[in-house]
């Protein structure tokens, strides 16, 4: 549900990861979707909204963070084997998709590679017949000559979690220290730190230029995602959802 009303946002061309905690009354969702690496950061922040919209609309209520991420560049077989996967009856959610072209000469091949969540009580034998529909699904979309590899795994519940972002002050200075490091990030805002599982589940809200390109964006959020775990190793999850900066600001 919130998987498809991602991609149905003008200018996402992958819905990437979906994480959701919490119950239905306050249910909180992390999102991660692509879209073309030569965007703008205004355009990104545009997709962001949109898809904040969207999940707001078939989850009303929930709050919605979204990172937006540089798409690869076959980002136009990634939307149809997407598409393909998701229009299975049964799969829930599809992502990790990976599409690989070898050349031979004069003739090219496609090998790609999917993980598909279903229900957590699916049998292996309803699995399997599951990934065989999948995979014939995307050969019917890309033609034939096409490896497909299938991954299913079970869809996970909401995961509870507790708000400790005043609990730890330390992680959220060092988590605004290290984003200023970045030329790309202007300000750091809106740090939100929750416990789940024992680990850190943390997003935080930067603002950089309007014009700074999602490739830029991409390669700053992977650096403070990194070094914030060099210093704070209970960190899991981190989600860098970058805005552009206000004129004047």
């Amino acid at each position: 549900m919130i998987t498809e009303a991602a991609g149905r946002v003008p200018g996402v061309t992958e819905t990437r990861r979906v994480r959701t905690r919490g119950s239905d009354r306050e249910l909180f969702v992390d999102v991660t979707v692509a879209t073309s690496r030569t965007a703008s950061l205004e355009r990104a922040h545009d997709v962001a909204e949109g898809v904040e919209r969207e999940i707001s609309r078939v989850a009303p209520g929930s709050d919605v963070v979204v990172h937006v991420e540089p798409s690869r560049e076959s980002s136009d077989l990634m939307e149809r084997v997407q598409g393909a996967a998701s229009a299975v009856e049964g799969i829930q959610e599809v992502h990790n998709v990976l599409i690989h072209e070898s050349r031979d000469g004069f003739s090219t091949s496609l090998h790609v590679t999917l993980h598909a969540k279903a229900g957590p009580g699916t049998l292996l034998q309803d699995a399997h017949r599951m990934s065989d529909r999948v995979e014939t699904a995307i050969l019917e979309e890309l033609g034939p000559g096409v490896r497909v590899d299938t991954h299913i795994e079970p869809l996970q519940p909401a995961e509870p979690g507790r708000d400790v972002t005043r609990e730890r002050a330390d992680v959220v200075l060092t988590l605004r220290n290290l984003a200023l490091e970045q030329p790309a990030v202007i300000g750091c805002h809106d740090v939100l730190i929750a416990s789940v599982h024992g680990h850190l589940s943390i997003v935080a809200h930067v603002t950089g230029h309007e014009d700074l390109p999602l490739d830029q964006i991409h390669e700053a959020s992977r650096v403070i995602e990194r070094k914030l775990r060099a210093v704070h190793p209970e960190v899991g999850p981190v989600l860098i959802h970058f805005e552009p900066a206000k004129a004047g600001g």
